[in-house]
């Protein structure tokens, strides 16, 4: 079985509360949620709730982390795709080469997610309260723990303000972005990386 129901964080760890948008409120948005403004869409996150898809990447903008819309369109698709049951993870064959079979079906995924919320940095964390953003920041690992799924969003995109490629390579260069998936690898259960 590729998931494990992941083991809730202690609260100790959490210096904010997890907080997360159902999926299908996600899907509905046209643009990254700013966390601000979708205040009475987000919801705490706590154990027995439906499976959490934590989303990874890195910012294409300095004020923004999606000033065209690029990441959000692929996380919308992303997300219809499981619910409908046509999405499914397949790594490349070097990968099962040395680990096994590591494919994770469509019919698992819509299982998983169905009911499910979405983590992702710019809806989930306070951007105009500094304290607040700290104290979020400071619980990532948790939410990582939480989560069901980690999937990164790293497109061939380019940023709006200084025109670096934002690619797979630029994300694993991130140091938020090592954090995160340094998270994802000690997190108990079985959780991929999934690109």
């Amino acid at each position: 079985k590729i998931y494990a129901e992941p083991a809730a964080a202690p609260a100790s760890q959490r210096q904010f509360p997890m907080m997360v948008l159902p999926i299908e409120t996600a899907i509905s948005m046209e643009r990254m949620p700013k966390h601000e403004d979708i205040q009475g869409d987000l919801v705490e996150w706590t154990p027995g709730m439906g499976s959490v898809v934590f989303f990874s990447h890195t910012w294409l903008g300095f004020k923004e982390p999606d000033p065209q819309g690029v990441k959000w369109q692929l996380a919308r698709k992303i997300l219809r795709k499981a619910l409908a049951g046509t999405l499914q993870v397949s790594p490349h064959w070097s990968i099962e080469l040395i680990f096994g079979k590591l494919k994770v079906t469509a019919k698992e995924i819509k299982k998983q997610l169905t009911n499910g919320f979405v983590w992702c940095d710019y809806a989930s964390v306070p951007q105009a309260d500094a304290e607040a953003q700290g104290r979020a920041i400071a619980s990532l690992a948790s939410y990582v723990a939480d989560s069901a799924m980690f999937i990164c969003l790293a497109g061939p995109w380019e940023h709006a303000d200084n025109g670096s490629i934002r690619d797979m390579r630029a994300w694993a260069n991130r140091g938020w972005c090592r954090l995160e998936n340094l998270a994802n690898a000690v997190a108990t259960g079985k959780r991929q990386l999934i690109v």
